[in-house]
């Protein structure tokens, strides 16, 4: 099986299954007073629906070589590993900043100022996160 469309398709609801199956360990609860396993076991479930319908809709195009980067998933890999040691020994800001700059380099078209809108998007989403609902969350 050397078509892309597939193997992205099958990779997803893998690991759709593999959050999905670990949610039920924790209370799922009901719609009305959720549990903590609700939520992964629902996005988990639309997550395998998404992966599922990739592999019917490569059927349908042509099928694509397998192009393996390993250079884009080496970078993927280093910036969520320094995301983790960043917010660990200095603060959740700067992790993300550096993790964002680390990871768009992956991209065949770099751009600063794209790279810089979706930093700063995502550390106002984090801190709106942190001040509107009081989340926990070690930003700064």
């Amino acid at each position: 099986m050397n078509n892309q469309n597939v193997l992205k398709g099958l990779f997803l609801a893998a690991i759709a299954l593999l959050f999905g199956l670990q949610a039920p360990n924790f209370s799922i609860g009901t719609l009305g007073k959720p549990g903590p396993g609700l939520f992964p076991l629902m996005v988990s479930g639309l997550l395998f629906f998404v992966g599922i319908g990739m592999v019917i809709k490569s059927w349908l195009l042509e099928a694509k070589p397998l192009d393996f980067h390993w250079r884009n998933v080496t970078l993927i890999t280093v910036s969520l590993v320094t995301f983790a040691v960043i917010t660990e020994y200095v603060n959740m800001l700067v992790a993300l900043v550096v993790m964002v700059f680390m990871s768009s380099l992956a991209s065949d078209d770099f751009s600063l100022s794209r790279t810089l809108k979706i930093a700063t998007v995502l550390a106002l989403i984090a801190i709106a996160m942190r001040v509107g609902l009081k989340f926990q969350l070690p930003l700064y």
